[in-house]
């Protein structure tokens, strides 16, 4: 399995354990950047069944050079493009981390670390809340609650991404227009859609499916909107989808002849992503037996998994964010013309904002 299908993979993987009866958004991405802040320091299966998620096939060092290295070409994106990513581990006051923890995930993410006193719960919520809001540019302003907060927390490892970029070719502002959008067979809604007319974009189809991939200013950037050629077949594409087939389908797309229609949104999600995360193979990290002896002496567990995202597309191009927490406690344990194609996103779809072809947000429009 290749490096993106391997990423792709644990995209659809969390992506297939969502219910498809409301527009949502997340970030494979920030996910995969906070859980690989808990593997630098897991070992034995704990370690492994993190790896087989977030990077299957990977040993521990191509998992931590790739993302390093995705981090960094993605810290150095081109004119029209701005990209954020913070990792940080948040830790009680004299909590025993080890420094060699702090040493790896500084050297192969760039996380930084803080001490807070955690008796004052509010005070040190809100100093992790404010770097999350301040490193998503303020569109995610509270990620932890100080409630929390409580004896047995230990750290919160935080990764926050946010993402500005515009369209290389935008839409102009005087053709969006309201048109129905078509959420189920006896329900629509008019809602503000993009309209381009009698242009190239790059586009292709199957039997099953139309893609139509709109680059940014950055062509490294696109916004990818997979939509099922059955009007609500969304559910069942969803359903078989495979990152082979993602992947292809990226591959496939090629200039063509096209009038696009598509819709303005905003969408924002908050998921507690515990019983997601075992869904896809990640189990022992949440049990009293989790091996997390990188970190610290003193047996630790993860409690809790918090992901909250948004994303607004509009005619100028898109901006997302978004934000993943994993609180760790002490264990109990131990593109003459061709003939023009109608792209009219007019009913449920999913879309894959990427870099390089790579997942960065995935998100499903309802409604």
């Amino acid at each position: 399995m290749s490096f993106l299908e391997a990423e792709t993979s644990f995209g659809l993987g969390v992506l297939q354990q969502f219910p498809l009866n409301e527009s949502f958004v997340f970030s494979p991405l920030s996910i995969a950047l906070a859980l690989s802040l808990v593997h630098a320091g897991a070992e034995g299966e704990t370690k492994k069944q993190i790896a087989d998620a977030i990077f299957k096939g990977a040993n521990d060092d191509q998992l931590k050079q790739h993302y390093s290295s995705l981090s960094s070409g993605l810290a150095n994106p081109q004119k029209g493009v701005e990209v954020n990513i913070a990792n940080k581990a948040f830790i009680r006051n004299k909590f025993p981390i080890k420094q060699t923890y702090l040493d790896a995930i500084s050297k192969s993410y760039n996380a930084t670390a803080q001490n807070l006193d955690f008796d004052k719960a509010t005070e040190s919520a809100q100093i992790m809340n404010d770097f999350v809001k301040e490193q998503t540019r303020g569109k995610i302003s509270e990620i932890v609650k100080a409630d929390s907060i409580d004896s047995d927390t230990a750290a919160f490892l935080i990764n926050a991404l946010y993402l500005k970029a515009d369209w290389q070719n935008e839409f102009s502002k005087s053709s969006t227009q309201d048109a129905d959008f078509f959420t189920s067979e006896n329900s629509q809604k008019k809602i503000p859609f993009l309209n381009d007319f009698n242009v190239h974009r790059d586009y292709a189809a199957n039997d099953e499916v139309e893609v139509l991939s709109l680059k940014y200013k950055d062509p490294a950037y696109a916004f990818n909107i997979f939509l099922p050629k059955e009007k609500f077949g969304l559910a069942k594409f969803v359903k078989g989808m495979t990152a082979e087939k993602v992947q292809n389908l990226l591959k496939s797309v090629k200039n063509t002849y096209i009038t696009v229609k598509i819709p303005k949104m905003k969408i924002e999600t908050s998921q507690k992503l515990n019983d997601m995360l075992q869904k896809v193979g990640i189990t022992k990290v949440f049990t009293n037996s989790a091996q997390l002896d990188g970190i610290s002496d003193i047996p630790l567990t993860v409690s809790d998994a918090m992901h909250k995202a948004m994303i607004e597309v509009d005619e100028e191009g898109v901006v997302a964010a978004a934000a993943t927490l994993i609180r760790l406690m002490k264990s109990r344990r131990p593109m003459k013309q061709p003939e023009l194609i109608h792209f009219t996103a007019d009913h449920p779809f999913l879309f894959i904002v990427s870099f390089n072809h790579s997942p960065m947000f995935v998100g499903i429009k309802m409604d």
